[in-house]
């Protein structure tokens, strides 16, 4: 009671029983106001309850009794306790623990619009024993919990439910065993309304420790960028006109790599996208399920034909059965095994060009990702002519313009990792991220750990495997001479160097840079395994940047 006490001095309990804004016990559950003008809400936070708050202002300042707002956000027992204190009520109803399904889809589509509106790619919805949780992943890093989006455990339960029900899921979504279940906008089989923008949303339960906890991955419209696709991305200028030149060829497969949520899927439509604008080929893609619809690219949605079949099973029939359709270019979301990443070699081999997406750390690492699956010189691995290109990317955070020059903060640890590792290199540019932010780059309270930041920046390698690059590979030679061979013959560029350059220029922090590139402090070590460990190499190509 001791917080709800602080209250004292904010005049008579308006809300209560017979009081000047009486209200119901079920708006009473979650929001106070005081004669001071002080609103006070439960960090719940639905549909309705913010159709209760905007009456309650309202009808406050019809009485001519203005009341703050944004609300002072508080715990659901500090309500409780309030109402004891001031309000000669004994208890108070809980927000309500059961509530109707129509309830639960307006809890549910307020989160997705949340979600949307702060531009995340994934929405969270943890129910554990004591409350139910929300976070976001935003430009590739996870938010904190939210507290305005705070749910108790029964309405994240029903969530849930709700989800479930609405987008068709089969079975149960308590099960111990993941679920998984969509709502696309296209198909228009469910009542749940996606915002402007959003094509669809893929769900999935999984259980957790103490509760389950259910995903929402957002699938924003897209198609044809313009005229420019490779530009459209703000690619470098050199790797735009890499990309273009290795497109042009009639067979060979283009893997791109990188991370979850490092625009694999989104550079592979772009190239699509340019290869439409050329004209002369027919484009297929396989997928589950097609992220954008692009027109002019022949798409087939695996879910939509699963059955009983087994998934990889399912993916290389629609494989077979694309190439009996004359497609010349084929795009695939992703490669999973080394039965598809074979049917993919031998496809590159009989003129046709592939697009496909591989996890895989760096540019050299495809080929050993592919030799780990089981590829072999015999199902085309070490043939030059089955190969258009590995290029390796990540999505950096941007710096806002808000951020403060390195020259002018006292921490000296960025400085002297920069200086340590790259000699003589000029840090005039280099910028570090304001954490408060401006006026630009906030989002609101709860992004304050994205503050100082607006968007992402590729950094992008591109490696065309040779026969020089193979030979080594397939015979055991040290990395470092596969890295030195691509540098001399190719003018190529390590990841790691390439987000360097972006430091430099003040375009993105180290510390980013150290997160997602190198993982680890910048040393003479670290960022020579981009170099094969060869420190020699990696001093000696550095001092050209």
């Amino acid at each position: 009671m001791m917080q709800a006490a602080k209250y004292e001095k904010d005049g008579r309990l308006l809300t209560q029983p017979g009081g000047t804004l009486d209200v119901g016990n079920d708006v009473r559950a979650f929001l106070a106001a005081f004669e001071s003008g002080r609103l006070v809400v439960a960090h719940a936070y639905a549909s309705q309850q913010v159709a209760a708050i905007r009456d309650i202002v309202a009808r406050g300042r019809q009485a001519g009794l203005p009341l703050r707002t944004p609300a002072e956000h508080v715990d659901t027992s500090v309500i409780a306790d309030i109402y004891k204190i001031f309000g000669g009520v004994q208890s108070t109803n809980r927000i309500q623990t059961i509530i109707s399904g129509s309830q639960a889809k307006s809890m549910l589509e307020n989160l997705i619009r949340e979600g949307v509106a702060a531009g995340a790619n994934d929405v969270f919805i943890r129910r554990a024993p004591d409350a139910g949780r929300v976070s976001m992943k935003i430009d590739g890093y996870a938010t904190r919990f939210l507290s305005n989006l705070q749910l108790t455990a029964e309405h994240a339960d029903q969530v849930h439910r709700a989800a479930f029900e609405l987008a068709g899921g089969k079975g149960s979504y308590e099960g111990l065993l993941p679920q998984n279940a969509r709502v696309s906008r296209k198909e228009g089989t469910s009542s749940l309304v996606l915002p402007d923008g959003l094509d669809e949303i893929r769900f999935n339960w999984i259980s957790t420790h103490d509760g389950r906890e259910m995903a929402m991955r957002f699938f924003r419209s897209g198609g044809v960028i313009g005229d420019d696709p490779l530009p459209a991305l703000a690619l470098p200028k050199d790797a735009v006109e890499t990309l273009r030149s290795l497109i042009r060829r009639r067979q060979g497969v283009l893997y791109t790599t990188g991370g979850m949520g490092h625009g694999k899927s989104t550079l592979l439509y772009a190239l699509a996208e340019e290869i439409l604008i050329r004209g002369g080929r027919k484009v297929h893609e396989i997928a589950d399920p097609c992220e954008r619809h692009i027109p002019g690219v022949v798409q087939h949605n695996v879910n939509a034909q699963a059955g009983t079949e087994d998934h990889d099973s399912l993916v290389g029939q629609i494989f077979a059965a694309v190439l009996r359709h004359a497609a010349d270019v084929i795009i695939l979301q992703e490669c999973r095994s080394g039965a598809m990443a074979a049917r993919i070699q031998e496809a590159a081999l009989s003129n046709h060009l592939i697009l496909a997406t591989l996890h895989a750390a760096s540019e050299d690492g495809a080929l050993s990702r592919l030799r780990n699956l089981g590829l072999s010189r015999e199902s085309g691995l070490y043939e030059p002519t089955a190969w258009a290109g590995i290029v390796s990317q990540r999505l950096i955070p941007t710096l806002c313009e808000c951020a403060i020059r390195l020259s002018d903060v006292s921490e000296v640890g960025e400085r002297n990792r920069l200086k340590a590792t790259l000699g003589s290199a000029d840090l005039t540019a280099v910028r570090v991220r304001r954490r408060e932010g401006c006026d630009l780059c906030r989002r609101g309270p709860q992004l304050m750990d994205r503050l100082g930041l607006k968007g992402r920046t590729p950094v992008i390698s591109i490696m065309v495997p040779d026969q020089r690059i193979l030979d080594l590979h397939q015979n055991g030679h040290p990395r470092s001479e596969i890295i030195r061979h691509w540098v001399a013959s190719q003018g190529g560029v390590p990841l790691a160097t390439r987000a360097l350059q972006k430091v430099l220029r003040g375009e993105v922090a180290l510390e980013y840079v150290e997160d997602m590139v190198i993982e680890g402090n910048l040393t003479t070590e670290t960022i020579s395994q981009a170099y094969g460990g060869d420190i020699a190499l990696m001093s000696s190509h550095l001092e050209d940047f």
